[in-house]
């Protein structure tokens, strides 16, 4: 069974005078055990006027509002990608490494 990935929002870029963000930086990560893999993805998300009814105040914004935001944006098919990418990191993380020469 593959690992779930853990989305978590270290930066927002935005416009100063409104708040109005137009790109999530996430970090994926995919842990097992105590073996990490991770990932950054800096999506834009659809621009959202101060005069839009759902519009959200920078101030007022929620980790799960953006990581969703991302989501979206990215569609079950990126997603799934990356789902893939993380997990076969981890599982060749997972295999042992030995150092050493033949000779």
């Amino acid at each position: 069974m593959d690992n779930p990935i853990i989305w978590s929002v270290y930066n927002l870029i935005r416009l100063v005078p409104d708040g109005i963000v137009t790109t999530v930086c996430c970090n994926l990560a995919m842990v097992d055990g105590d073996i990490r893999v991770s990932g950054n993805v800096n999506q834009e998300v659809p621009f959202k006027s101060p005069t839009d009814p759902d519009f959200i105040p920078f101030d007022q914004l929620t980790e799960a509002e953006t990581i969703a935001w991302v989501q979206e944006q990215l569609g079950p098919e990126k997603i799934a990608q990356y789902q893939r990418s993380l997990q076969m990191s981890l599982d060749i993380r997972k295999i042992p490494t030995a150092q050493g020469v033949p000779w």
